[in-house]
């Protein structure tokens, strides 16, 4: 697996300096959620489409590690230097921190959620609504995972994200409202009420809160054995999207 991935992300380092979507169209889900290091969040075609507007006069790895995931998923941090100038104009320069999320589809390895920030910027949290969240404990539990308890006002929910080793959800109070975004973009609404669990899958796109009539307390078990990387974050949920969400739990 480190192979391949390694491969895919060098293919990728090539063909963005030589300004090449016609190589990385095929290493890329039809679903890729991208976001940039400016902040915005561009889907496969408009990242394809702003390559050629992109110039590079610096692109290069400087660090790789590997998180595994799964048989068919991982989850790879480069660090790149790069200088050049975007689409609209601006010239970037420094090192970049890019989390990038691959898994196999029709039997091809290809890059689905992939998020770059400039070096040391944090990868922060993304809530609507509000959260509260309690760190419990970050040892002595098994299989090395982290406890946090989460407490959410009606309405509030978390944005998209990630846990790249996975994450146990038990709600002990309230009803949870539990998004998970499948391989062929669509998404897949559970209601977990009080005294039950769901598991969240190494890789797999979600995110989660309350109803929008009531409060909601949950415990996470976050994985962290091979990294401190318990979560990546991407887009907010908008309220349309969260509205369908509670009608589509309620039915």
């Amino acid at each position: 697996m480190n192979t391949i991935i390694n491969e895919i992300n060098e293919k990728i380092r090539i063909a963005e300096k030589r300004n090449k979507p016609d190589v990385i169209a095929p290493l890329l889900s039809p679903s890729l959620l991208f976001r940039r290091a400016n902040g915005k969040f561009v889907d496969k075609d408009t990242y394809l489409s702003q390559l050629g507007n992109t110039s590079y006069s610096l692109l290069e790895s400087i660090s790789t590690k590997l998180i595994p995931m799964t048989e068919e998923a991982a989850c790879s941090i480069v660090t790149i230097r790069a200088k050049g100038r975007r689409p609209d104009g601006q010239e970037f320069s420094g090192d970049f921190r890019n989390m990038r999320f691959f898994r196999k589809e029709n039997n091809s390895w290809v890059l689905y959620a992939w998020r770059n920030d400039p070096e040391g910027a944090k990868n922060e949290k993304v809530f609507t609504g509000t959260v509260m969240v309690q760190l419990l404990s970050e040892q002595g539990l098994p299989d090395g995972k982290r406890w946090q308890q989460v407490f959410f006002h009606p309405g509030a929910r978390t944005g998209w994200h990630i846990h790249p080793e996975g994450q146990d959800l038990v709600v002990i109070g309230g009803d949870a409202l539990v998004v998970k975004r499948l391989v062929n973009g669509d998404d897949l609404v559970f209601l977990v009420k009080a005294g039950n669990q769901i598991r969240i899958e190494p890789g797999e796109m979600h995110w989660h809160g309350t109803t929008s009539n009531a409060f909601m307390v949950h415990i996470a078990y976050n994985g962290f054995i091979h990294s401190t990387e318990t979560s990546c974050w991407f887009d907010t949920v908008s309220e349309t999207k969260y509205t369908d969400a509670n009608k589509k739990a309620i039915s």
